[in-house]
């Protein structure tokens, strides 16, 4: 029988209830110990680890940062951050920011980066069709500390983003945060998501 191999027995994570899971930048996965370890987990792991390095040596970069799993995205553009032509910075940035969950987590390394970007002249072309001053809006809870920098210029993704999850027993009220703000007051404006989405500085 092969056993699970050191780089991942280092990231199992015991979440309760008899389950575990496997927390690698390669492979995130519940864990089941069976004797075919070296096919369930092994493979698919050193498979991963090593298109990785192969698309790190021919600057592939997107594909570098998609190998990874989700919650190591950002890891992985931090890694190859200042290897990324100027030309395709912002794309690559936005798809990591956009492919997020909660990019609140990790605020300062965003805002390092976004810093970075600015500097490089490379997010003003998505603020170009943008007027000098607007409103944005923010869906929070009521009586909760918000730090979030993202933030729309419609007021309908900010009340869904409000009452996203939200039970009436048990939750903060839903409210939505306006703000005026000038254009030189944003990092970004991006649609990917089609939620109309502008990053405060």
């Amino acid at each position: 029988m092969v056993e699970l191999c050191p780089e991942l027995k280092n990231c199992i994570v015991d979440i309760g209830n008899g389950i575990c899971l496997i927390k690698n930048k390669f492979l995130t996965t519940i864990y089941i110990r069976s004797e075919n370890d070296e096919d369930l987990y092994n493979k698919p792991h050193r498979v991963r680890r090593e298109l990785a390095q192969k698309y790190l040596e021919e600057e592939n970069f997107d594909s570098f940062i998609f190998i990874h799993e989700r919650p190591f995205r950002l890891e992985a553009l931090i890694e190859i951050l200042f290897s990324i032509k100027k030309e395709d910075l912002f794309r690559i940035v936005e798809y990591v920011w956009t492919d997020s969950e909660d990019p609140c987590v990790n605020l300062e390394v965003w805002k390092y980066i976004f810093n970075y970007c600015e500097e490089l002249g490379v997010l003003e072309d998505s603020k170009r069709d943008l007027p000098e001053k607007f409103t944005i809006y923010r869906g929070t809870r009521a009586g909760i500390e918000d730090i979030g920098i993202s933030w729309t210029l419609d007021a309908s993704v900010a009340k869904m983003f409000s009452e996203r999850f939200y039970t009436k027993r048990t939750d903060k009220q839903p409210i939505v945060k306006v703000k005026e703000v000038k254009k030189e007051d944003i990092f970004l404006f991006t649609d990917a998501r089609g939620e109309k989405e502008v990053i405060l500085k």
